[in-house]
């Protein structure tokens, strides 16, 4: 990238930057605008594991990851503020690419019955270590699986350093790939206790797994009488997902940002 581009994408990014650097100050995280500034400038991601306390909750960040960025209430500010918005009406949160937990602590945080449903075995660990940091091992369910159309297992490449871009992927013998357990999500819902009147916020970011997802969650969403869905869009076709909402019920949408919409069925 030329120095004018860098520049140019510095100016446009200038008020998400400062909105981190005013949470950190909010925390006096002092360390994490270190990182923030290495990362942005440098690429660099920290060195070191660290614990972080944000208003989301306290977590577990790893070295060599940017996990730091997620712990910031400023990430995905617009998708937040969505979340604030409708959050007051709901009470079970199913976050679905939960990787390290951030959403899932946060919503617990504010009441929710949480499923965080996370098929990296790495970013699991983490999960899981964020909710003993947090004490909501009885308010949320972890659950260590991937979700397709079927039952399965596919293939996973697990990301080098930005752990929430780690996915499922075709093919199954490239290097460095696992395979994962997946669930078709009307297999295994009735395990997990969510009745037909329950307000549902369903967060859905899969890396482009999205449609396959919905594919397997058809008879749920048809069955949920209050149900507001979050879906990144950016690697998916936004047409057919909001056609295939569509078959379930009526819904209206909302564009969150240029990556994510609000389904909210009505």
């Amino acid at each position: 990238m030329s120095n004018v581009q860098t520049s140019k994408a510095m100016t446009t990014k200038l008020p998400l930057y400062l909105n981190y650097l005013g949470e950190n100050l909010r925390n006096f995280d002092f360390a994490s605008i270190r990182d923030s500034f290495n990362y942005i400038m440098f690429k660099k991601v920290p060195t070191m594991d660290r614990v972080i306390h944000s208003r989301m909750g306290t977590f577990l960040t790893r070295k060599k990851t940017t996990d730091f960025m997620y712990t910031n209430f400023a990430y995905e500010i617009q998708v937040k503020k969505f979340i604030q918005k409708h959050a007051i009406h709901y009470d079970v949160f199913v976050d679905i690419g939960s990787c390290i937990g951030d959403y899932s602590v946060w919503m617990a945080s504010e009441g929710f019955k949480v499923f965080a449903v996370e098929p990296d075995p790495e970013n699991f660990a983490s999960l899981n270590e964020n909710i003993r940091l947090n004490k909501f091992s009885s308010q949320i369910t972890a659950l260590n699986f991937g979700l397709a159309e079927k039952d399965g297992v596919l293939p996973f490449s697990n990301a080098s350093s930005n752990k929430g871009a780690s996915k499922i992927v075709q093919d199954e013998n490239a290097e460095g790939n696992i395979k994962v357990p997946v669930h078709k999500w009307d297999n295994i819902v009735n395990t997990l206790h969510i009745a037909p009147n329950e307000k549902v916020l369903l967060k859905l970011d899969v890396e482009g797994m999205e449609e396959k997802v919905i594919r397997g969650m058809r008879e749920f969403l048809k069955r949920q009488r209050n149900i507001i869905l979050i879906l990144e869009v950016k690697l998916g076709d936004e047409k057919n997902m909001r056609r295939l909402l569509q078959t379930t019920g009526n819904y209206s949408f909302e564009r969150i940002d240029e990556h994510n919409i609000g389904a909210i069925k009505r």
